[in-house]
């Protein structure tokens, strides 16, 4: 969990704070292929804090990329990271994964990265709540891309 301050959106006197909140456990691989798939990722549970979320950004790292096609692979056409309360919540687009990207070389490794959702999610508006994600339609140009060590977040503005 990580916290800090930083100025509201409106630019006032006020200060905002955030903290962050990890998934516990980490997927250890997932694959994407040719055919489109709902894949789940880790949750993400928020503890019973007196608090009330103003914001919420959802998070997304992994370690590595693995490229098993016998081409340059990537992305197939945009995607959503998806997010909702487990118990009662919709899902509700959450980070986009972009057409063309995580663009990967023939038998080609790379190392992983942080992808910060730059939609807020409405939805996430109460804490002690566990979070589920999802890829939705995860779809590479070729099989297989292998993404190692996923975890996942939610920033908490209050």
């Amino acid at each position: 969990m990580g916290i800090g301050l930083g100025q509201p959106p409106s630019g006032g006197e006020s200060k905002i704070a955030f903290m962050d909140f990890w998934s516990v456990t980490m997927t250890p691989n997932i694959t994407i292929d040719t055919t489109p798939t709902d894949i789940a990722l880790p949750s993400v549970q928020l503890p019973d804090l007196d608090i009330v979320p103003v914001r919420v950004i959802p998070i997304i790292k992994f370690r590595k990329l693995e490229n098993s096609f016998a081409g340059d692979n990537k992305i197939d056409g945009g995607q959503y990271i998806q997010v909702h309360e487990s118990v009662a919540g919709a899902w509700t687009n959450a980070i986009l994964i972009p057409d063309d990207s995580l663009e990967i070389p023939q038998d080609g490794i790379e190392g992983g990265d942080v992808i910060i959702g730059a939609d807020i999610i409405a939805e996430v508006t109460l804490m002690n709540r566990t979070y589920e994600f999802r890829w939705h339609d995860a779809l590479a140009d070729g099989d297989v891309i292998g993404i190692y060590d996923i975890q996942t977040g939610l920033r908490v503005y209050f």
